[in-house]
């Protein structure tokens, strides 16, 4: 038999007894070569032939070797002929006379008895059972947005074997590249492996890559199990590179871990027939290829795209060079009729052809193809064959998901295209805006929408990935306008409101974005503040810098006066922070331009004795100092001083910090002259 790689290993008539011994069937087909030969040298008997003596009434072997076509082919003439009432006799008999132009010499399939006779196993005509259906429902590996068959066919046993040898440090390669068209199971796959890895910990990415996710993602864990060294490493100093190879030199070699990619195809771009990595994230993810190989196997990659890519440092195209490359192809063959067997609609329905020419082999299409099956009174069958004709899997994917939604009703099409505003998972109450109750579960029965449900958390829902970008793009500049609003109102309710969640870099990011997209350009001054520091502590500047500044570019007079009238001083906030950012990377000339922004701003909103002012005060004091204009410098902390002095005193840290920087100032003054 095989092992969970395909490797070959011995099974003992006594151990396939013991595992069949509570339900042993009629009659047992052993097809594996040789299974019906004995060995007259050693004296032993056929493997079938021992069967028969455990207790099982009838067994099938191979009295020779054969192939796995072979095999195959006289095993499908076989089960038909059973199928149609006929006894085993017959049917060996006729399948071997049918396969003697085929194969040659015969493989000898052999039968091996306990003395019972070799009646049919059903009576001839009689009628088609139900048969049993397999309901596909589908879970995700706990807080990781992995989506996996809970139940239902899989397939895909060799991929499988190959992604777990590779997975098990077996091969020269380092990690997968699993490839292939949207639905066809790419990411059920990685769920699965995943699962044949207990004990590994898991870091999962999902689409666009950014170097704050991966860093924070990167604390969280080592956090969690209390690996002191990797925090070390994070907390450290050096460049995000750096530090990413540092991880792969020692924490990575001493924790079994699995990093993976999700939805890669986001960071791609295409330059006639190749697929290439977008230049701004190739910084990103090329030290985890670069220093993949020196976690000796312990730590590993998977990435899950539509194409395969390029990325070349140092002449070597590094994703062939490290990755093992799983391309997944529709579901044929055998793997495609078991797929079948789990749409109960489909098959009963009189358009089955219909049905399968356009699932295309395609698991996720199919789904959708038996949801229609299912109501297909409500469908334009003929419509849907005239537009489908000829057409791409992209094509069709798109096409049923309009159709499905369409035919849901007019509140359901626009639920899911404003619920195609969120861009990561997000709890039900985020949804409610957009329509009544009970269409988000709709959509979730319909599958296009997704539950994830989180160990002691509720559920999180977002409209399924292959389909959120096309439904967002349904909507016009106005809907598109008051969903942003109303997932900006969300995000800020919940940072505001939930202490728990008031560190959550992704929905900060969410919130920011939302805001932007809407014109509340003071909602996502008050987002990107918090953000901006968490960036700094990762020592990101560059990505505070341009995330600020894109905020500060939307800051008209118009907003400004705003501020000054609803008494908002997150926008002078901002543009203080933004100065600190620039001044660090050197541009201290643009960062009083922003200083000076700030403080006009605080001296309307809180009068010229309040300490935000001073703030301004000392940040331009920093400024001018940095260019050498000492004087100037001086003359702005000298304000800043008597601000603070009256308002905390001259023992409080602020006053003392003015202090210390006036007279640092004078003293290279004085050296200076």
């Amino acid at each position: 038999m095989e092992d969970e790689i395909g490797n070959r290993v011995r099974a003992s008539p006594d151990q396939l007894w013991e595992a069949i011994r509570d339900f042993p069937p009629r009659i047992l087909f052993l097809s594996g070569c040789s299974t019906g030969k004995g060995d007259k040298l050693n004296g032993s008997e056929a493997f079938a032939h021992r069967m028969v003596d455990q207790g099982v009434p009838l067994v099938l072997g191979w009295g020779l070797p054969v192939s796995d076509e072979g095999a195959t082919v006289f095993a499908a003439e076989v089960y038909e002929l059973l199928a149609k009432g006929k006894g085993l006799d017959y049917a060996v008999r006729r399948a071997r006379q049918s396969m003697q132009d085929r194969y040659h010499p015969w493989p000898l399939l052999r039968i091996f008895s306990d003395g019972s006779k070799l009646k049919p196993l059903i009576a001839a005509g009689q009628r088609l059972g139900p048969g049993t259906v397999r309901r596909i429902t589908h879970k995700y590996l706990s807080d990781s947005q992995v989506r996996v068959l809970d139940s239902g066919f899989v397939g895909r046993r060799r991929e499988i074997q190959k992604g777990l040898r590779v997975l098990k440090a077996m091969t020269d390669r380092y990690g997968l590249l699993i490839r292939g068209a949207a639905g066809v199971g790419k990411s059920c796959l990685a769920g699965r492996l995943i699962e044949r890895l207990p004990g590994r910990e898991l870091l999962v990415f999902h689409g666009v890559l950014k170097k704050a996710d991966v860093l924070q993602k990167s604390l969280d864990l080592f956090d969690r199990i209390g690996l002191a060294s990797g925090l070390d490493v994070l907390r450290s100093d050096r460049e995000y590179g750096d530090k990413i190879k540092a991880l792969f030199r020692g924490p990575f070699q001493k924790k079994f871990c699995l990093i993976y990619f999700d939805d890669f195809e986001q960071n791609l771009y295409r330059d006639g027939d190749r697929h290439y990595v977008n230049k701004e994230m190739i910084e990103t993810i090329a030290p985890f290829l670069t220093a993949l190989d020196w976690a000796q196997g312990n730590t590993q990659l998977m990435i899950t795209s539509r194409y395969p890519f390029v990325l070349e440092i140092g002449g070597r195209n590094l994703p062939e060079q490290m990755l093992e490359d799983i391309p997944l192809m529709s579901f044929h063959g055998p793997d495609l009729e078991k797929k079948k067997n789990e749409l109960p609609h489909t098959a009963r329905s009189p358009h089955r052809a219909l049905y399968l020419e356009f699932g295309r082999g395609n698991p996720r299409l199919m789904e959708w193809l038996e949801k229609i099956a299912e109501n297909e009174h409500r469908y334009d069958l003929d419509a849907l064959c005239a537009a489908l004709q000829g057409r791409n899997e992209d094509f069709i994917r798109d096409y049923l998901a309009e159709v499905m939604a369409r035919t849901e009703g007019e509140a359901f099409y626009r639920f899911l295209n404003r619920a195609a505003a969120y861009r990561i998972p997000v709890g039900q109450s985020a949804y409610a805006g957009f329509g009544l109750p009970g269409l988000l579960e709709k959509g979730v029965d319909l599958t296009l929408c997704e539950r994830e449900d989180v160990p002691g958390r509720a559920p999180v829902y977002w409209v399924a990935p292959v389909i959120r970008e096309s439904a967002w793009q349904k909507l016009d500049g106005e809907d598109r306008l008051l969903a942003h609003r109303q997932a900006y109102g969300w995000y800020d309710a919940v940072l505001t409101e939930d202490e728990s969640e008031a560190a959550n870099y992704a929905y900060r990011e969410e919130a920011v974005h939302h805001a932007l997209q809407c014109g509340n350009v003071r909602g996502a001054c008050k987002h990107a503040i918090p953000l901006g520091k968490r960036l700094s502590e990762l020592l990101l500047f560059r990505e505070r810098l341009e995330l600020q500044s894109r905020v500060a570019a939307g800051i008209d007079e118009k907003v400004v006066e705003e501020a000054k009238r609803e008494k908002d001083g997150n926008v002078a906030v901002l543009f203080s922070d933004l100065g600190y950012v620039l001044q660090d990377l050197g541009a201290s000339r643009e960062a009083i331009d922003f200083y000076n922004k700030a403080l006009a701003i605080d001296l309307e909103v809180f009068g010229d004795r309040h300490p935000s002012v001073a703030r301004d005060y000392n940040n331009l004091g920093e400024g001018w100092g940095d260019l050498g204009e000492a004087r100037k410098a001086i003359d702005f902390y000298t304000q800043a001083l008597a601000i603070f002095t009256t308002v905390y005193g001259p023992d409080h840290p602020s006053t003392r910090t003015v202090e210390a920087n006036i007279n640092a100032l004078k003293d290279e003054r004085e050296k200076s002259t």
